[in-house]
Formats: C-alpha cells, sequence, structure tokens
C-alpha cells in the first residue's frame, strides 16, 4: 500500500510539472498579447463557456448560490448581457415560449378562450397561433429559451477543442489547448485532440513513465471510440490492459484485484463492439500487445500472464 501510495504521489507531482504553463509575464507569440483565446476566437474562453451555459435555458433561470465562488459563475450573470448585445444569444419566438408549457396548461388556455382543446400538443399550439392575438399570446406565454445565433454558433468554432477536452475529461491544460489550437487553426478539433495524446504518449516513454502511459492510453481508447476509430481504441486499450498487469504483478505478485475485473470488462465490451469472439480478441491482443512491445515488456511469457488475468477475470 505504501509503494502505491507512493508512486501515486510521484505520478501528481509529474503530472503537474508537465501541465505547469510558462509564466505569463512572457506569453508564446501565437497568444495574444492581452487575451486567453485562440487565434481567430472572438468571444474569450470564459464567455464562450457562458454561452454553452446559456443555450437553451429557459429566460427565467435563476443562477444557483453555489457557482457564485467559481470563476465561471461570476461571469454568467455579466456575460448574458454581452452575449445577447453581441448578438450571439437570441430569445425563442413565442411558438417555442409556448411549446414550453405542458398539454393540461394549453387546454387550459384554450378552454378560457372557447377553443377546441384535443389533439396533440403541436396541434394545440397552432390552434392558439391562429387564434389568438401574438400580443396577448406573449403576455400569457412570456417565458423562453435563449438560443444560439449563426453568430454564436461561429463563435464556439475555436473553443471545440475545449469542449471535447471537457466531455471527455481528458485533463489537458487550458495552456496546451490553447497552444495546440493556435498553431493548427485549421485542423479539426479531433485531430488536435489526437495529437496531445500522441504527444503524451511519446513523453511517457521518454521519461520512463510506466505508470502514466497507461491512463493516457486509456484516454485516448475514450476519445478514439468516441469518434468512431474502434480498432485503434481497442488497441489502445489492449495496451492500457496489459500495462496494467505489468503494474499489478509488480506490486501485488498474483493477487486478484476488484480493477482487474473492470478493466477486462471494458475490454471485452470493446472487442463486442467491433464484433470480435472471445478467440479473436485475444489474437488481437497478442498481436497488439507485441506489434507496439511498450517499454520493451511484450515478452511471451508477459503477454500469456496479461492474457491469463484477462480470462480470470
Amino acid at each position: 500500500s505504501e509503494d502505491v501510495l507512493m508512486g501515486l504521489l510521484d505520478f501528481l507531482r509529474r503530472n503537474r510539472e508537465m501541465e505547469s504553463p510558462p509564466a505569463r509575464d512572457d506569453p508564446p507569440p501565437m497568444l495574444r498579447q492581452n487575451d486567453d483565446r485562440p487565434v481567430g476566437a472572438e468571444i474569450s474562453y470564459l464567455d464562450s463557456e457562458a454561452l454553452r451555459f446559456w443555450n437553451k435555458k429557459q429566460t427565467d433561470y435563476e443562477i444557483p448560490p453555489y457557482y457564485s465562488q467559481s470563476e465561471f459563475g461570476r461571469n454568467v450573470s455579466p456575460a448574458l448581457h454581452r452575449l445577447l448585445d453581441g448578438g450571439y444569444l437570441e430569445i425563442s419566438d413565442i411558438e417555442t415560449n409556448i411549446s414550453l408549457k405542458t398539454i393540461p396548461d394549453l387546454k387550459a388556455v384554450l378552454a378560457e378562450h372557447d377553443l377546441k382543446t384535443t389533439g396533440k400538443k403541436g396541434e394545440l399550439v397552432q390552434r392558439l397561433l391562429n387564434n389568438v392575438p401574438i400580443e396577448e399570446l406573449e403576455s400569457i406565454f412570456p417565458v423562453g429559451k435563449y438560443e444560439l445565433t449563426e453568430k454564436g454558433k461561429s463563435a464556439l468554432v475555436p473553443y471545440e477543442i475545449f469542449d471535447l477536452n471537457k466531455r471527455y475529461s481528458l485533463g489537458f491544460s487550458h495552456y496546451r489547448l490553447i497552444k495546440k489550437k493556435s498553431q493548427n487553426p485549421n485542423d479539426p478539433p479531433e485531430d488536435l485532440i489526437k495529437s496531445l495524446l500522441e504527444e503524451d504518449m511519446k513523453t511517457c516513454y521518454r521519461e520512463n513513465d510506466r505508470a502514466k502511459y497507461p491512463v493516457v492510453l486509456s484516454n485516448a481508447s475514450i476519445f478514439l471510440q468516441s469518434i468512431g476509430e474502434y480498432e485503434k481504441s481497442l488497441a489502445c486499450y489492449c495496451l492500457a490492459f496489459f500495462m496494467w498487469t505489468r503494474r499489478v504483478d509488480t506490486l501485488l505478485g498474483d493477487s486478484a484485484t476488484v480493477q482487474d475485473y473492470y478493466m477486462a470488462k471494458h475490454l471485452e465490451e470493446k472487442g463486442q463492439r467491433m464484433g470480435l469472439s472471445l478467440e479473436q480478441l485475444l489474437s488481437f491482443f497478442k498481436r497488439a500487445v507485441s506489434s507496439e512491445n511498450p517499454f520493451g515488456l511484450a515478452t511471451a511469457e508477459n503477454i500469456r500472464y496479461a492474457l491469463g488475468t484477462f480470462t480470470d477475470a
């Protein structure tokens, strides 16, 4: 247990050092002098986050008190006015406002106006639009939604890489994302993320970081699966599982762990996603690990041990 703890602390320390940005008084040339936005971005990162936040929120939404403790939360309310004034957000039309109400609510309004109350929700909405003056409808249904304009959608494009990083919990620093995007402004965000993952794999090899390597591989596997690159995703997870078995064998010997089961289950599911039988998955595993030979560990004995761990789990 002490060895595991020390290994974890060492990993966290090295990871923190790797992720630390350079001093802010010496910004890299691809960044604007007084901003933290990628080249080509119309709005700041915080405003881009606020723009995503407000999109589809109802106009009567109230900011929870706990948001006030974060930088993001302090920006949300004032950002709303900037985004509306700047044309990045708009308030939905009256048809959307009416559609936010439940069917019983709509039927009640129809009954008050001596209108037919039967039909599907879309029919009820249309009946109100056709028979009640627009000014009256606006007073009855004042609550709408904030929606992205075309300008708002365009403003989020430079920050798609940030959205992917957050969505898949990849953990890349804000500085690295800005740098990568600014160096390659025309590359798709998926390619930029893959490039960052490849950089981290190379760093693990260069620094002989066998603890972080399977973490990077697991992140890569999740991301590659999300963009439909299933074979590469499976290969990454095979390597991650193999490196996990080497770590466990070194620290715990032959003791099985709960993590063995969960990682084996994920590996099996990834193989099933590709339509592989168990025998085909085992064969794929051998080829992937032998071909990559991570840190020179892919001996026949180590591969047999990993496959044994998988089948036992």
